[in-house]
Protein backbone atom coordinates (compact mmCIF):
# COMPACT_ATOMS: atom_id res chain seq x y z
CA UNK A 1 0.00 0.00 0.00
CA UNK A 2 1.25 3.25 -0.88
CA UNK A 3 1.00 6.28 1.73
CA UNK A 4 1.16 9.83 0.71
CA UNK A 5 4.28 11.45 1.17
CA UNK A 6 5.19 12.43 5.16
CA UNK A 7 7.83 15.47 4.95
CA UNK A 8 9.71 15.29 8.61
CA UNK A 9 10.74 18.39 10.28
CA UNK A 10 14.22 18.20 11.86
CA UNK A 11 12.98 17.76 15.30
CA UNK A 12 10.68 14.62 13.85
CA UNK A 13 13.73 13.14 12.77
CA UNK A 14 15.16 13.35 15.93
CA UNK A 15 11.99 11.71 18.01
CA UNK A 16 11.88 9.19 14.72
CA UNK A 17 14.52 6.94 16.47
CA UNK A 18 13.05 7.11 19.65
CA UNK A 19 9.34 6.80 18.91
CA UNK A 20 10.35 3.60 16.86
CA UNK A 21 12.58 2.04 19.36
CA UNK A 22 9.99 2.11 22.27
CA UNK A 23 7.63 0.63 19.35
CA UNK A 24 10.34 -2.28 18.45
CA UNK A 25 8.21 -5.18 20.75
CA UNK A 26 4.96 -3.44 18.76
CA UNK A 27 3.40 -2.24 22.34
CA UNK A 28 3.40 1.48 23.48
CA UNK A 29 2.66 1.23 27.09
CA UNK A 30 1.77 4.28 29.52
CA UNK A 31 5.15 4.68 30.76
CA UNK A 32 6.61 4.47 27.47
CA UNK A 33 4.45 7.16 26.42
CA UNK A 34 5.22 9.33 29.08
CA UNK A 35 8.94 8.87 28.69
CA UNK A 36 8.12 10.05 25.10
CA UNK A 37 6.48 13.02 26.02
CA UNK A 38 9.45 13.82 28.72
CA UNK A 39 12.14 13.50 25.84
CA UNK A 40 9.96 15.33 23.43
CA UNK A 41 9.67 18.76 26.02
CA UNK A 42 13.65 18.02 26.60
CA UNK A 43 14.50 18.26 22.98
CA UNK A 44 12.40 20.82 22.02
CA UNK A 45 14.60 23.47 23.21
CA UNK A 46 17.36 22.25 20.80
CA UNK A 47 14.81 23.06 17.77
CA UNK A 48 13.56 26.27 19.70
CA UNK A 49 9.84 25.28 19.48
CA UNK A 50 7.06 25.21 22.09
CA UNK A 51 6.03 22.20 24.09
CA UNK A 52 3.10 22.21 22.96
CA UNK A 53 4.63 22.45 19.05
CA UNK A 54 6.79 19.45 19.96
CA UNK A 55 4.14 17.15 21.25
CA UNK A 56 1.89 18.35 18.29
CA UNK A 57 5.07 16.99 15.90
CA UNK A 58 5.31 13.95 17.88
CA UNK A 59 1.79 13.10 17.73
CA UNK A 60 1.76 13.76 13.70
CA UNK A 61 4.97 11.54 13.23
CA UNK A 62 3.33 8.74 15.79
CA UNK A 63 0.28 8.78 13.77
CA UNK A 64 2.19 7.97 10.29
CA UNK A 65 4.65 5.61 11.93
CA UNK A 66 1.28 3.85 13.07
CA UNK A 67 -0.26 3.99 9.81
CA UNK A 68 2.73 2.88 8.07
CA UNK A 69 3.37 -0.10 10.40
CA UNK A 70 -0.21 -1.02 9.76
CA UNK A 71 0.55 -2.14 6.28
CA UNK A 72 4.52 -2.61 6.16
CA UNK A 73 6.38 -3.41 9.47
CA UNK A 74 9.29 -3.05 7.88
CA UNK A 75 9.09 0.52 8.40
CA UNK A 76 11.12 1.16 11.35
CA UNK A 77 14.08 -0.61 9.73
CA UNK A 78 13.77 1.17 6.65
CA UNK A 79 12.97 4.87 7.51
CA UNK A 80 14.99 5.39 10.79
CA UNK A 81 18.45 5.14 9.36
CA UNK A 82 17.19 7.78 7.32
CA UNK A 83 16.40 9.83 10.34
CA UNK A 84 19.65 9.16 12.11
CA UNK A 85 21.58 10.36 8.93
CA UNK A 86 19.34 13.31 8.86
CA UNK A 87 19.99 13.77 12.98
CA UNK A 88 24.05 13.82 11.74
CA UNK A 89 23.77 16.31 9.29
CA UNK A 90 21.05 18.95 11.12
CA UNK A 91 22.01 18.39 14.84
CA UNK A 92 25.79 19.39 14.71
CA UNK A 93 26.25 19.66 18.44
CA UNK A 94 27.67 16.37 19.72
CA UNK A 95 25.78 17.23 23.43
CA UNK A 96 22.26 17.20 21.25
CA UNK A 97 23.34 13.98 18.99
CA UNK A 98 24.42 12.52 22.27
CA UNK A 99 21.09 13.41 23.83
CA UNK A 100 18.70 11.94 21.20
CA UNK A 101 20.88 8.37 21.42
CA UNK A 102 20.36 8.92 25.65
CA UNK A 103 16.63 9.12 25.43
CA UNK A 104 16.73 6.21 22.92
CA UNK A 105 18.32 4.50 25.33
CA UNK A 106 15.72 5.73 27.61
CA UNK A 107 12.82 4.77 25.56
CA UNK A 108 13.99 0.78 25.39
CA UNK A 109 15.12 0.57 29.03
CA UNK A 110 11.60 1.97 30.28
CA UNK A 111 9.98 -1.03 31.04
CA UNK A 112 13.18 -2.25 33.11
CA UNK A 113 14.25 -4.65 30.41
CA UNK A 114 16.71 -4.35 27.02
CA UNK A 115 15.69 -6.90 24.23
CA UNK A 116 18.28 -8.03 21.78
CA UNK A 117 16.28 -6.48 18.99
CA UNK A 118 16.60 -3.03 21.38
CA UNK A 119 20.47 -3.46 21.58
CA UNK A 120 20.96 -3.82 17.73
CA UNK A 121 18.42 -0.91 16.30
CA UNK A 122 20.27 1.60 19.37
CA UNK A 123 23.72 0.51 17.95
CA UNK A 124 22.68 0.42 14.74
CA UNK A 125 21.36 3.80 14.95
CA UNK A 126 23.87 5.33 17.14
CA UNK A 127 26.64 4.59 14.58
CA UNK A 128 24.63 6.95 12.33
CA UNK A 129 23.66 9.30 14.20
CA UNK A 130 27.09 10.08 15.08
CA UNK A 131 29.04 9.24 12.36
CA UNK A 132 27.05 10.09 9.68
CA UNK A 133 24.52 8.36 6.67
CA UNK A 134 27.44 7.99 4.82
CA UNK A 135 29.04 5.40 6.79
CA UNK A 136 26.38 3.31 6.27
CA UNK A 137 26.01 4.01 2.20
CA UNK A 138 23.22 6.60 3.25
CA UNK A 139 23.10 9.84 1.48
CA UNK A 140 20.85 12.56 2.76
Amino acid sequence: MKHAAFKMTPFQHCMNPIICIGWSDGIFKDEELDDLKSSAIKLASWFNISEEQAWKECHELFQHISNQLSSDSRFIYLKVPISCAEIHKNLQSEEGRDYVIRFMEDQATVDGKLTDDERQLISMYSTIIRQGGESVGIYV
